[in-house]
């Protein structure tokens, strides 16, 4: 998902939050709402005991479900989320679902062993293992295919 402050006549288009702010004179309040609005983008605000955290996309490694509930994992830390994975599913070009229960943030896949036929393990720079599902290698391959040089 991506967020933009637009001019009221700038196009639509989809998977995009459209903030139309409609002013005649760019204000100092106008300004600081332009830089909240733009601090967000790209970020998941996470539970982590009494207190809410603003976590960078940037900085997630993958989100994975375990007993039912969502985590994001950065390079330190697990963090409990409320939202569904099909929902992340979309977050940005650098996220992809590699099973029912993961989806990794590729800029920190180091290693893809397609070593044993019908499998892909994608290793990522914290070391964590990832089994990619037989039925969303084509869609790994393919990811690898567009970004390759």
């Amino acid at each position: 998902m991506e967020i933009k402050v637009l001019h009221k006549n700038a196009v639509i288009k989809n998977d995009t939050i459209n903030v139309i702010l409609e002013y005649d004179k760019k204000t100092e309040d106008i300004s600081h709402l332009i830089d909240y609005i733009k601090a967000y983008k790209g970020t998941v605000i996470v539970k982590n005991n009494n207190e809410f955290i603003k976590i960078h996309y940037s900085d997630i490694r993958y989100f994975y479900c375990k007993d039912k509930e969502i985590y994001c994992k950065t390079k330190d830390k697990e963090y409990k989320i409320k939202s569904r994975l099909y929902e992340l599913e979309k977050l940005n070009k650098d996220f992809i679902r590699v099973s029912k229960k993961y989806i990794v943030n590729f800029n920190y896949a180091k290693h893809f062993d397609l070593g044993r036929i019908g499998t892909i393990l994608i290793r990522l720079d914290n070391d964590d293992v990832i089994t990619v599902s037989r039925r969303k290698i084509r869609d790994v391959l393919e990811y690898l295919e567009e970004r390759s040089i």
